[in-house]
């Protein structure tokens, strides 16, 4: 993608972040988080980074995204209960949300 200066959009960063998840690369969504913000998308692909943050066991970088976010919508709050309780951290999921 880099190459041919084709860098795709929202939807190919979601996708790219599914396949981390996959493969439970926490290094791999890390470098797309951060070509995600290079390219000033971070807000239009929060869900999708919320949701690889939780799934790969690292809740802080998900609550980092989630308080950036300007709007947060049921996707948002869903990945971020599901995150900490996937965690068997129920407290703060019902002390938090």
């Amino acid at each position: 993608m880099r190459q041919s200066m084709n860098f795709g959009n929202k939807l190919t960063f979601s996708i790219l972040l599914k396949a981390c998840v996959g493969l439970m690369d926490l290094n791999k969504g890390k470098e797309v988080h951060a070509f995600v913000k290079m390219m000033g998308l971070e807000s239009e692909v929060g869900n999708p980074l919320i949701d690889m943050y939780g799934k790969c066991g690292h809740l802080c970088y998900a609550r980092k995204v989630f308080d950036r976010m300007v709007e947060r919508d049921i996707v948002s709050w869903t990945s971020m209960i599901c995150g900490y309780c996937n965690l068997g951290k129920m407290d703060i999921a019902f002390d938090q949300f």
